[in-house]
């Protein structure tokens, strides 16, 4: 079965709107850094699939947000494969809210791997197996 990947911050100051709540898009960007920060944490560094041509794309993001996170509050997104086909892949997000005790968002992510010119390729072994619990 695929790892679960988990990542921490503390919402920073320029990521509130006018009422001290995290700015929705804000969230499109913390599931963005948990995705390049799994990567390399597992040892499969978003600038590698760059330099070999090879593009990863978010093509839809299903989000539902549960609760406002404030300035300071402690977030940990935790990432899930659901799904690495041949070309296109699918993952589980969550924000969870560690200062308040409260599940912040939900999300899955849908992408694919290109050239490019913008044509699919195949996702990588490699890029599987990294997310595999035993390693494929």
């Amino acid at each position: 079965m695929y790892k679960t990947h988990s990542t921490r911050f503390r919402v920073r100051s320029y990521e509130v709107d006018v009422e001290g709540r995290v700015n929705n898009a804000v969230y499109v960007n913390y599931l963005e850094h948990s995705r390049t920060t799994a990567m390399q944490d597992f040892g499969i560094p978003f600038q590698r699939w760059l330099e070999r041509g090879m593009y990863i794309i978010v093509t839809r993001i299903d989000m539902t947000i549960h609760a406002p996170a404030f300035m300071g509050d402690e977030l940990e997104v935790r990432l899930t494969p659901l799904d690495l086909k041949l070309v296109k892949g699918a993952f589980r997000q969550e924000i969870m809210n560690l200062t308040r005790n409260n599940k912040t968002v939900t999300a899955t992510v849908y992408g694919a791997i290109v050239n490019a010119q913008g044509k699919p390729l195949r996702i990588p072994e490699e890029f599987r197996k990294a997310f595999m619990e035993h390693g494929g």
